[in-house]
């Protein structure tokens, strides 16, 4: 059977943040995933538009894309992904039942960068897909907060800039991979070979 292009998708099984460790125009490494439970995730392209006018009509439009916008929503506070984000320490200290885990961090620049990949395992009964993959190369964050109510549970919103990476990747994978597999994949990061 021939792999569809198109599929349609239902809830999202897994996703995982990958800190970016290299990325040149020849290495692109990972590290080891951090798991972030999500909710939603809401992804657009950000677009610059010129318009020509000429003799009172639209002549031309030139469209270029600029960024990624990738908004996530997770019911965990997770103090690991806030680390591989926006950098800080994380301090283990204690013993059970009395452990203590601190995070803390400075305001300031943030360096990191990670690849966000998110796993959709259910693609419809009928499109011959197992499921569908989403590959965010290259992210930063800019935004994060939390939203905690009395008598409900929290959530946690990121939002992140998905930007283009230094490393070329033949498939020109340098934003965004969306990958469709026949038989189902575990969720792994793309690197440079």
């Amino acid at each position: 059977m021939t792999v569809p292009t198109g599929v349609i998708t239902h809830g999202v099984k897994d996703c995982k943040l990958f800190p970016i460790t290299a990325d040149s125009l020849t290495a692109y490494t990972c590290g080891a995933g951090i798991d972030i439970p999500v909710i939603s995730i809401d992804y657009n392209f950000e677009m610059d538009e010129k318009e020509l006018r000429q003799d009172n009509e639209t002549s031309d439009v030139y469209t270029e894309t600029k960024k990624i916008t990738i908004k996530l929503t997770s019911g965990t506070f997770s103090l690991d992904v806030m680390k591989a984000l926006f950098g800080g320490t994380l301090v283990s200290s204690g013993v059970s039942p009395a452990g203590v885990q601190t995070y803390g961090y400075k305001l300031g620049k943030v360096d990191n960068y990670a690849q966000l990949a998110c796993l959709i395992d259910y693609t419809g009964t009928l499109s011959g897909a197992a499921d569908m993959h989403l590959h965010f190369m290259k992210c930063k964050i800019n935004e994060w907060s939390f939203k905690g109510n009395d008598g409900e549970y929290g959530d946690v919103s990121i939002s992140v800039t998905g930007i283009n990476s230094k490393y070329q990747f033949s498939s020109a994978t340098n934003a965004l991979a969306v990958t469709i597999n026949e038989t189902g994949a575990a969720l792994a990061a793309i690197v440079s070979p």
